[in-house]
């Protein structure tokens, strides 16, 4: 909703069925970076595993992860460096409550 977005970032709100984690990138809007050298096909998307690891090129702006500990219940993160100027991409990977265990600090 346009009233968790400030100037330079989001909150961003999740909630699950079940614990686990949430990771997220930001992009600028339309960002499309991969580009296959063989084929010269490009990916405007990233991939589950390029967001879980938290890259994508070179064009980035924030990466995080919000562990759920409870079901059904809202947990927060403050997505911040977006670009002030046009739009951004968010986007979201969750993994099961076995990732836990895994998860970067």
């Amino acid at each position: 909703p346009m009233r968790l977005r400030r100037e330079t970032s989001v909150m961003l709100e999740v909630q699950l069925d079940g614990p686990g984690i949430v990771r997220y990138i930001a992009t600028p809007e339309g960002y499309s970076v991969e580009v296959n050298a063989t084929t010269g096909e490009r990916n405007f998307s990233p991939s589950v595993a390029e967001i879980r690891n938290g890259s994508w090129g070179t064009g980035v702006l924030a990466t995080g992860i919000i562990n759920v500990t409870t079901a059904n219940t809202t947990f927060t993160a403050n997505v911040t460096n977006l670009t002030k100027i046009g739009r951004n991409d968010l986007w979201v990977a969750t993994s099961s409550a076995d990732d836990l265990a895994t998860a970067p600090a």
